[in-house]
């Protein structure tokens, strides 16, 4: 019985070290995907990676002005990237990128 429940437990942990593994990779085409986009509108989106052969793992964006207190700049945004995962138990990991408008390159 305990070598069962060690096994088990082995196995779930080999479980979600591959979610987040997944999401890391997913998080990371999402950032190229923003930066391959240009300047973005300011905004919230979201979607899921079904297109991709990932149904269970959904995405948001949300887009804002950058800026220091009150003070913002227009020439660049703070886009911040969400993973989520896993139903009724969701998990998610995260990323800010911050960026320039093109005509400044």
């Amino acid at each position: 019985f305990v070598f069962m429940r060690i096994n088990n437990d082995n196995l779930r942990k080999v479980r979600e070290a591959r979610e987040m593994h997944r999401a890391g990779l997913l998080l990371q085409m999402k950032l190229a995907d923003l930066e391959a986009e240009g300047f973005p509108d300011e905004g919230t989106r979201n979607g899921d990676f079904g297109n991709e052969g990932f149904p269970d793992y959904s995405w948001e964006i949300t887009v804002s002005a950058a800026g220091i207190g009150a003070i913002t700049f227009k020439d660049l945004r703070e886009a911040h990237v969400s993973i989520l995962w896993g139903g009724e138990h969701q998990q998610g990991t995260s990323a800010t990128a911050f960026l320039l408008n093109r005509k400044f390159l």
